[in-house]
């Protein structure tokens, strides 16, 4: 009787206790579905963009470092040989990807019968590996190719020496290096550095 008089009273307040019907379900389950893939996508994204800042990062202090590496040797030559100058022609064939020039500097401490130490060092590229090689000798004359060794690695990512040149009329050396690594845009780095000792051609 009770449960009469409440129909009869509030008709509208009687619910459907079914539960969810198909079609509410499939549709629950769409939107949900394309919800998360959106917040996949976006995670996806940020994270790509984030390795991507990370190399280039990478890169930018790779470059600063080759760059500030090369000009503080350069500053402390006692003498600049350009490559293709006859003595090393053999070391332009064997390294051929190189910067142009090997750089001697006198370090008048460094031998036991007081006349010191002469050091000469190029660099090269091999395998987006920028190298330096170098040879210490008792005496100024100019070593062999077959001599230089160690095989310092000064940067990584490095392409190649653009437009790297010595100017003789300005003493100075014109240093360009392309950095890239495979998810990275194709970076120049650029100096000119002053020589104060001769240039040999």
């Amino acid at each position: 009787m009770s449960k009469l008089w409440r129909i009869c009273l509030f008709p509208k307040k009687i619910r459907n206790d079914a539960g969810f019907s198909l079609i509410e379900m499939m549709l629950a389950l769409s939107i949900g579905a394309i919800i998360l893939l959106a917040l996949y996508s976006t995670l996806g994204y940020t994270t790509n963009a984030c390795h991507t800042t990370e190399k280039e990062d990478e890169i930018l202090l790779n470059g600063r470092y080759a760059l500030e590496y090369i000009k503080r040797e350069i500053r402390y030559a006692d003498e600049i040989i350009d490559i293709g100058y006859d003595r090393f022609r053999d070391l332009d064939l064997r390294y051929k990807d190189n910067i142009g020039f090997v750089i001697m500097s006198h370090d008048p401490d460094n031998n036991q019968d007081g006349a010191g130490s002469y050091n000469f060092s190029t660099y090269y590229i091999r395998e987006n590996m920028l190298y330096r090689i170098a040879v210490n000798t008792p005496t100024r004359l100019y070593p062999r190719a077959s001599f230089f060794g160690g095989y310092n690695i000064v940067a990584e990512h490095v392409i190649f020496f653009k437009r790297t040149d010595i100017d003789s009329e300005s003493k100075a050396i014109d240093l360009h290096l392309v950095l890239k690594s495979d998810k990275s845009r194709e970076m120049n780095f650029n100096s000119t550095v002053k020589i104060r000792c001769p240039v040999i051609h």
